[in-house]
């Protein structure tokens, strides 16, 4: 009987740990839904609540540097991840509904995917100032195309708040191909 007793209590307590740490690792990466169903699909990893919540702040950057803002808002190809490219070089990875704070230089910059160079943005960007750019993923027949624009402040912040900040892990930018 103590033996039946200590199996189902093993068995209780392994279900319990699993399910904690299932719930933590769904809890870092982002969540897909179409139609209000939850679906498979792709995710990134995510910054921590609390930068989420500074990145909103929308706080300009100092010493002459500017912040960019890329966003991707809609849920449009929830299956596919989008490869981003600062100035040829491999940056991040965003899904649906998800955000990233890019810290440059001042001046010409090239934002841009992977699959979609012909689609890349020439961005030029102030010091002390932030830059909003939405990307866009649309579906044409058997193709999709993305887009990258410039969106004004409060479109830019509207968007960001409500999408979640992706993890960028300190010196992951490299210099990987654009087409592998």
């Amino acid at each position: 009987m103590t033996s039946s007793i200590d199996t189902s209590f093993a068995f209780v307590l392994l279900s319990l740990a699993l399910t904690v740490s299932s719930a933590s690792a769904e809890d870092s990466f982002v969540p897909c839904r179409r139609f209000l169903h939850q679906i498979e699909c792709v995710a990134v990893p995510l910054a921590t609540p609390a930068d989420d919540v500074q990145a909103k702040q929308f706080e300009v950057p100092s010493n002459g540097l500017a912040k960019i803002y890329l966003v991707r808002p809609g849920t449009m190809e929830p299956k596919q991840k989008s490869e981003i490219f600062l100035d040829g070089k491999w940056f991040a990875s965003l899904a649906p509904m998800t955000y990233l704070v890019m810290e440059t230089s001042v001046g010409l910059h090239t934002i841009g995917s992977d699959l979609h160079q012909s689609s890349a943005l020439k961005v030029e960007v102030a010091g002390d100032k932030n830059t909003y750019v939405k990307e866009q993923l649309y579906q044409f027949f058997n193709s999709e195309k993305i887009f990258f624009e410039i969106v004004d402040q409060q479109t830019g912040e509207a968007d960001v708040l409500k999408s979640r900040l992706i993890n960028i892990a300190p010196n992951t930018v490299n210099d990987r191909p654009l087409h592998p």
